[in-house]
């Protein structure tokens, strides 16, 4: 049996002098088994035991916030100088801390033919850096936050890969797979949170919409908006669940649907349940074959349970007075028609139909949200997806031939990356990343796929 441990200490300019550095330990322990005199199998080659414990840091947040700052402006109607608050600092800010424990097994079978791993692993977060939301009252210009080290968090998981040798003749196929399942939690958060059950809302940037919530019992950035009923089939409009909000601070349908009007929109939000930015599988599958000199490598990924808002969809579906693209949805799956049972509300301008909260006719046009404000599940979409990642296809010039070449070896490979995708996602891309400070994941029309690209490689050794 092996033991491995290690202590360190860093430190940050950012935090205040009394919170600039912190410790953090780890240890890892390991026992071969088939190595022991009483372990005698044919078939298992190799199998050990190991666990480990470790702890990390981490300070991913902008500079600067353990002070207030200002900043002096004229105003543009009375000319006259002015103090701006620009944010509010916190000088109490300290590290977050990440303890992960694991216990596992390696394995190997057949001679390591086949062999991999299997663990399980709990990981919790202490002191979660988080920008918490201020009333508007507090008139911080730079957006009505303040950084704390709120509550706790934990992930709970199990990994398992194997890698397999399945032919080694002339012709050879070498197989491999991996793949993770991973439940997140909050633990806690802070105790006026805690207390009355309200959690912390987070906002989509630059729009003021509340679009994900933290709260006590949930995932990390659970999705926290309107939920979508689809469209009227009578009058074209869309509609969403009426909520109440119960003692615990949980959500549940009232059992009426009514219009999604800007007034409804924003007081009838849902905590819709279990849907995150947050894949609950993730993984990944390879192979390379190789016949005499040709070889071919492939490589893909996965990830599943995941929801991501296309706030693309949302634009190119939403008529602003034309000065963006829109979709050509808008011409074959929008409601025209009564009876019609569309996808999409029916087309108008700036989201404005003739119905009040209530859904009955008005002379005047009632927003119905906007093209940024309209934020409901309606747009809400599965990020589940299968993607090649990586194509090789080499051949190696035989030494014979190579040495007559005064070449010690010669190899000419053609490589492709994200050669395609498997997805129901409407969005150019589902392989997105997850904001870290309000837990969503979003594709606009300011978001860029990844590319797709092809080279051609040629490696000489002489």
């Amino acid at each position: 049996m092996k033991f491995v441990e290690s202590i360190r200490r860093d430190g940050i300019s950012k935090f205040t002098p009394e919170n600039r550095w912190a410790t953090f330990a780890s240890g890892s322990a390991g026992w071969i088994i088939s190595e022991e005199d009483f372990f005698k199998s044919e078939a298992i080659s190799m199998l050990k035991l190991r666990g480990s414990y470790g702890q990390t840091g981490n300070t991913n947040i902008p500079s600067g916030i353990t002070s207030d700052y200002y900043s002096v402006r004229t105003s543009s109607t009375l000319g006259i100088p002015s103090t701006e608050f620009i944010s509010v600092g916190n000088s109490d800010i300290k590290w977050e801390t990440t303890s992960t424990l694991d216990f596992g097994v390696d394995y190997g079978l057949f001679n390591n033919r086949i062999n991999g791993s299997l663990a399980y692993y709990v990981q919790s977060v202490k002191d979660m850096l988080l920008a918490v939301a201020l009333p508007y009252s507090a008139g911080i210009s730079g957006g009505n936050i303040i950084w704390q080290n709120v509550g706790d968090m934990e992930n709970r998981g199990v990994e398992f890969n194997v890698d397999a040798n399945i032919l080694n003749g002339d012709f050879k196929w070498d197989l491999g797979f991996n793949i993770s399942y991973n439940k997140n939690k909050i633990k806690a958060l802070d105790p006026d949170s805690d207390a009355n059950n309200v959690g912390i809302t987070q906002m989509e940037a630059d729009e003021d919409q509340v679009i994900t919530i933290f709260k006590t019992g949930l995932p990390l950035g659970n999705w926290y908006m309107a939920e979508s009923a689809g469209v009227d089939p009578e009058r074209g409009i869309p509609m969403i669940y009426e909520v109440q909000v119960n003692d615990d601070g949980t959500t549940s349908h009232t059992g009426n649907i009514i219009p999604a009007t800007s007034d409804n929109l924003a007081n009838n939000r849902m905590i819709l349940d279990g849907k995150t930015s947050l894949p609950k599988f993730v993984g990944g599958f390879n192979s390379s074959f190789a016949y005499k000199n040709f070889d071919v490598a492939m490589n893909f990924s996965f990830a599943a349970g995941n929801y991501i808002y296309n706030r693309l969809l949302q634009s190119t579906l939403t008529p602003n007075r034309g000065v963006r693209a829109l979709s050509n949805k808008l011409l074959t799956e929008a409601w025209q028609n009564p009876g019609d049972n569309a996808k999409w509300p029916r087309v108008v301008m700036n989201v404005q139909h003739y119905y009040d909260d209530e859904g009955n006719a008005t002379e005047d046009p009632v927003t119905y949200g906007t093209e940024e404000k309209f934020i409901s599940s309606m747009y809400l979409e599965k990020g589940d997806y299968l993607k090649l990642k990586n194509l090789t296809v080499g051949y190696t010039l035989p030494v014979r031939i190579a040495t007559k070449m005064k070449m010690q070896s010669m190899r000419v490979a053609l490589s492709a990356t994200n050669l395609f995708t498997l997805t129901k996602f409407s969005g150019y891309d589902p392989e997105v990343g997850v904001n870290q400070t309000t837990g969503a994941s979003l594709v606009s029309y300011s978001s860029i796929p990844q590319a797709r690209t092809y080279s051609l490689g040629l490696n000489i050794n002489f």
